[in-house]
């Protein structure tokens, strides 16, 4: 049997990576997660840093000669749009002057 893509095992331990949106971190959110015993609810608590790792304790492997089980680790990187349309540019601008952030936007280049 191959190794799988999605998961990483560490002993009994299962460990994955999960991406979520920048909004979800900085707001919250519940979102499934896929471990070797079917999808699982995690709550993601307001302002999640990217590269926070979750447990959800139980979700691992069977521990030899135990009744318990290891732990399912989840990585969570936020994702930073690359791209805006016009309108969400103009709401992130919206909060980086609630924030009082004084923002400079970046040239383009010489030729831009």
């Amino acid at each position: 049997m191959s190794p799988s893509k999605e998961f990483e095992r560490e002993n009994e331990n299962i460990r994955t990576t999960q991406s979520i949106h920048l909004i979800q971190a900085v707001l919250g959110d519940e979102i499934d997660v896929k471990t070797i015993h079917g999808t699982v609810q995690l709550k993601i608590p307001a302002g999640t840093a990217s590269e926070t790792l979750f447990k959800l304790k139980g979700h691992g492997i069977q521990k030899l000669n135990a009744a318990t089980k290891g732990d399912h680790l989840v990585n969570v990187v936020v994702e930073v749009p690359k791209k805006l349309n016009k309108r969400e540019k103009e709401l992130y601008e919206e909060l980086a002057k609630e924030a009082g952030l004084d923002i400079k936007p970046q040239s383009k280049g010489i030729f831009g």
